[in-house]
């Protein structure tokens, strides 16, 4: 277990949990359930401004060994800087993450078009949090030929058969197991593509992090497979 790498979990202010998602409570969390690293996101930058809120995930992570930095993004706030994104590898940032729900934008927004466009002469794995029916079809269709790791997040049991379908045919993309809680979901998937395309995540500190490793202990998966999806994947596609 000393080997769990966390693709997904965030730290700062959260209106919708009615908190402040301190970054002690997430070290403190890490500690507990003997989690060895964790991909970290800034709230601020999720639903404020990406700019301040990947500066605050730096310094998190300069403080922190065990923190990688995650980038947020938003589409509706990209204006054709592609320095920017460049800056984004050279900073030590692992992945870039959007939310479209949150913040307000659809596979067809043109700003997303040109953005993963962009993006995609960084090649930097991109997360794309899940919400609505339907979204991880259109969203994939939208990525057109974006080479780089797709990480789906977030993905409910509802959506499971639109998933394992988009994963079948888009050999980069991959999902990570926080809402995968219904019973096989996870081995479901195992089975139709591989264990090698799952990735291990929490959504700690705003969700407990047992639920998510209790989910993959019972799944039915050997324990090679367990290992694999609790961290050796994730390190290989953030490499």
């Amino acid at each position: 277990m000393s080997d769990i790498l966390d693709i997904n979990t965030l730290f700062g202010p959260y209106p919708l949990a009615n908190t402040d998602l301190a970054i002690d409570k997430l070290i403190a969390s890490m500690q507990l359930h003997k989690i060895a690293q964790a991909v970290t996101y800034s709230t601020l930058g999720i639903l404020f401004d990406p700019t301040v809120g990947n500066a605050a995930t730096r310094a998190a992570c300069g403080d922190h060994a065990e923190l990688l930095a995650g980038a947020t993004l938003n589409p509706n706030l990209y204006f054709g800087n592609k320095a920017s994104l460049h800056s984004l590898k050279s900073n030590g940032f692992k992945l870039a993450r959007l939310f479209p729900n949150t913040q307000g934008w659809k596979a067809s927004s043109s700003a997303f078009h040109a953005l993963v466009h962009d993006l995609g002469e960084v090649a930097l794995p991109l997360m794309l949090h899940i919400e609505a029916a339907g979204e991880v079809a259109e969203l994939a269709q939208a990525l057109g030929s974006y080479s780089a790791p797709v990480i789906f997040a977030n993905v409910g049991v509802n959506q499971l058969a639109d998933l394992i379908a988009v994963l079948k045919v888009r050999p980069n993309t991959y999902v990570e197991t926080s809402s995968l809680t219904g019973v096989g979901a996870i081995k479901a998937i195992a089975e139709s593509v591989g264990a090698e395309r799952l990735l291990f995540g929490s959504g700690t500190p705003y969700q407990p992090v047992m639920s998510a490793l209790k989910v993959l202990e019972f799944s039915g998966l050997s324990g090679e497979a367990r290992t694999q999806i609790l961290g050796a994947n994730a390190r290989r596609i953030l490499s």
